[in-house]
């Protein structure tokens, strides 16, 4: 799937020293794209579940994101077009990194 496999690529140029992002936001996000592959399959089969248990479409579901630290999950949700993404984190430096990692994906 194109749109997949763009998320891919578009993960694997993230240069996390150039977001402006905190170091704690920084290191998290370096070790995650160290496996990227591995991440991009589990959120796809966590979506996958989710969309199973719910019967609807991408197209007809509320994903809420909780915990979701560098919103990767809630990036990649967007791009499969669900009717609405609620990213939520209580450390605020999150919102900053998914703001920053968002503005280059």
């Amino acid at each position: 799937m194109k749109v997949i496999e763009d998320f891919r690529n578009d993960m694997k140029k993230l240069r996390p020293g150039r977001l402006g992002i905190s170091d704690y936001s920084r290191r998290a996000l370096k070790r995650t794209l160290a496996v990227a592959d591995y991440y991009v399959d589990m959120y796809l089969r966590c979506i996958e579940q989710v969309l199973d248990l719910c019967g609807h479409a991408p197209s007809e579901t509320v994903l809420v994101d909780y915990g979701g630290g560098h919103g990767l999950l809630s990036l990649l949700a967007k791009r499969l077009m669900f009717k609405t993404v609620i990213y939520v984190d209580n450390n605020p430096e999150a919102l900053q990194a998914v703001q920053a990692i968002g503005g280059q994906m």
